[in-house]
């Protein structure tokens, strides 16, 4: 990742330790995504000479504007085939289809990589509202790496076939198009639900360690919801994505873990930076009596690799005990935070910040 301001949860309770431990890769990992890459930059550059021949830019142009998915994105293997044997097609497009296949391939047998298939975009959005089909625009790749450990891209120019070197915390003024290894579950969003009214505003709260905030109370433990319920997730909304601009838009989504099991949910469509989203819908997490009071959650940045598990402790009443969950490596951790459930009251919503510039608002129905 190329940015570091942190996302906050508010979850009415007190944030606790970190405790997170990162697993291993495994010692030849380096190696596997090293050869990746490689694939995948004989690939841009195999690209950019093909995008050289006008008729072929018109075939993408085309596409990419008549695109319903998240970003206008293209699946690369798909574009391809329907490109092929067109009238417009440069001569040679079969290798480049090949080309394509055998990278698809070789990073499925890798195992470096959780998802199958290769995508193609210009992943900034002033890129795709700039680029009207002409040679003036590079094509990159998106390394199969996690973004911390990037320190420079290349692309190559369409319109000499020559080495670009581009910075990936800042994309150039001229658009660029990437071949970059799946990272989307899907490539249609989910629909937001307009944020009510009421919807809080960004602000910061900075309350002492061991303190709730001064906006919230705890409610008598005879009027706290005792039975089965489900937890949602109100709001949420990022100050900074944690996405660099190779990779296009977030995909966050948001992890609860209890004694019981852990949740996964997929809030993709919270993409647009200081703005807040209405997830409730999509954020519930059940939970029944004879599970923890004390809750994990955590909010993550999805980009894909291997699967990898994660530690955490949950308090219970027999002392402390270990649950799992299940990541891939190439995922941003963004934040995390415990809370006992007891601690929301009946259709309650509580708004603020653990003193950081983005929120998960949740809050207990019966």
């Amino acid at each position: 990742m190329v940015r570091r301001t942190a996302i906050s949860i508010v979850v009415l309770t007190v944030v606790l330790s970190t405790g997170l431990l990162l697993a291993q890769l495994p010692q030849d990992a380096a190696a596997k995504r090293q050869q990746v890459n490689a694939d995948l930059n004989k690939l841009a550059k195999e690209m950019a000479k093909s995008l050289g021949h006008p008729g072929f830019r018109g075939l993408l142009h085309a596409e990419i504007a008549q695109s319903k998915n998240r970003e206008q994105i293209l699946e690369l293997e798909q574009f391809l085939g329907r490109s092929v044997g067109r009238p417009e097609a440069p001569p040679g497009l079969m290798q480049l289809q090949e080309t394509a296949r055998q990278t698809r391939a070789r990073i499925k047998a890798s195992g470096v990589w959780q998802r199958e298939g290769l995508a193609l975009s210009f992943p900034v959005k002033e890129h795709r509202a700039n680029w009207r089909g002409g040679p003036d625009f590079l094509v990159s790749f998106a390394p199969a790496d996690d973004e911390k450990a990037v320190t420079a891209l290349v692309a190559y120019s369409v319109q000499t076939g020559q080495p670009v070197p581009l910075d990936p915390k800042m994309p150039p003024q001229i658009p660029v198009l990437v071949v970059a290894p799946e990272e989307h579950e899907s490539h249609t969003d989910q629909v937001p639900q307009p944020a009510p009214p009421d919807a809080p505003p960004p602000r910061v709260l900075k309350s002492p360690p061991g303190q709730l905030y001064d906006n919230e109370k705890v409610l008598p433990s005879t009027q706290r919801h005792q039975g089965n319920s489900i937890l949602y997730g109100y709001y949420t909304g990022t100050k900074d994505d944690k996405e660099p601009w190779y990779r296009g838009s977030a995909e966050i989504y948001v992890i609860f873990v209890d004694s019981c099991r852990w949740a996964r949910f997929n809030v993709y469509y919270v993409n647009d930076e200081n703005r807040s989203y209405y997830t409730k819908p999509d954020i519930p997490f059940s939970y029944t009596g004879g599970c923890s009071d004390n809750t994990y959650v955590a909010v993550w940045e999805s980009d894909g690799g291997s699967s990898v598990s994660h530690t955490v402790q949950l308090s219970t009443g027999m002392g402390n005990i270990t649950k799992r969950y299940t990541v891939a490596d190439g995922d941003d951790f963004i934040e995390q935070a415990w809370f006992n459930k007891s601690q929301f009251p009946y259709n309650t919503l509580y708004s603020g910040y653990m003193g950081y510039y983005a929120w998960v608002n949740l809050y207990k129905v019966p």
